[in-house]
């Protein structure tokens, strides 16, 4: 798989430093981006929250906050990425701190670079790792949602130990759309993505295909808002070879709760 470069925030409070660190190793080639740099820790806790960078290499004492208060801040703040600690004081006291806020680990100066190297290359495999395990949870997730999806439409669903706001699946109300294309003679749209356009990217819809029917679960008000303004277009007739006039649609009606989109999803097949 591959993965964006990762962003790198330098942080100390002589520039020479900072320069030093910027030029010391190939960061393009190791797979990192230089995003910013910080003379005091006020102002790297606001490029911690502007850039959200995955590598912070942080000085410990620096104006205006020492370098593990910055942390513990930024911990407090949300802020997950990987922090090397870079300091000229061979301080065990100040080390333990540092790795107490999640420093990945603490390189005294003047730096090394071989060091260095082996430093950002170790948390670049546990980033990737990350984001792999990541990736894996997602897949798994959505095989599970679909699964959970088309058990809820065919009536099937009666697990207690589901966690349905996981899956996604928490709205207030439901609504069951079906459609086809039904011409050969014309491109077919796909009425999953005129959808998903004009929900600027919300996940308000969910999209499977049963015996070779599309079946859209509308979620939340706004999905159904969205639905019926389609609707009322429709209602008014459509241009020769439009989206809509390409497609034949059904739907059923809305529902408050989980185990009711069934009844909106026969109402469907009815009709």
């Amino acid at each position: 798989m591959e993965y964006a470069m990762i962003n790198v925030l330098i942080v100390d409070d002589e520039k020479i430093v900072r320069e030093g660190i910027r030029h010391l190793i190939d960061w393009n080639n190791l797979g990192f981006c230089i995003c910013g740099e910080a003379a005091n820790g006020e102002e790297a806790l606001e490029k911690i929250q502007k850039y959200q960078p995955g590598l912070v290499l942080l000085d410990i004492r620096m104006p205006k906050m020492y370098g593990t208060d910055l942390m513990a801040q930024a911990r407090d703040n949300g802020f997950t990425g990987s922090f090397i600690i870079l300091s000229g004081y061979s301080d065990f006291g100040y080390a333990q701190i540092a790795m107490h806020y999640g420093a990945s680990c603490y390189l005294t100066k003047p730096i090394d670079e071989k060091k260095l190297i082996e430093a950002v290359l170790s948390i670049k495999k546990k980033i990737e790792k990350e984001k792999n395990q990541a990736f894996s949870m997602n897949q798994y997730l959505r095989k599970a949602k679909l699964t959970v999806f088309k058990d809820l439409l065919l009536g099937k669903e009666n697990n207690d130990s589901t966690n349905y706001m996981e899956l996604g699946l928490t709205a207030p109300i439901y609504q069951v759309v079906m459609y086809e294309g039904y011409t050969p003679y014309y491109q077919t749209y796909n009425f999953a993505d005129m959808l998903r356009v004009t929900n600027d990217g919300n996940d308000s819809f969910e999209h499977v295909v049963i015996d070779n029917m599309n079946v859209i679960l509308l979620k939340g008000n706004f999905a159904l808002e969205r639905f019926n303004s389609c609707l009322k277009y429709y209602a008014n007739g459509t241009e020769k070879n439009s989206p809509l006039d390409t497609i034949f649609l059904t739907y059923g009606p809305p529902v408050s709760s989980l185990p009711q989109i069934h009844h909106s999803y026969e109402a469907c097949t009815f009709l």
